[in-house]
């Protein structure tokens, strides 16, 4: 095969690879919308005594 072959083989492998950094940014998106939901469902339920 041609070497050109094996670096763009290589490139679309390493492209798909996540970084530490994307990683923890995921993690903390995470954390804010499980917060965010846990909030909405706090709120809910004191509405839902209130009726």
């Amino acid at each position: 095969m041609k070497p050109a072959y094996w670096v763009l083989a290589g490139a679309l492998a390493l492209g798909a690879c996540a970084s530490k950094g994307d990683v923890q940014m995921v993690q903390g998106e995470v954390a804010l919308l499980t917060a965010e939901t846990f909030r909405r469902d706090s709120v809910r339920a004191a509405q839902l005594t209130e009726v």
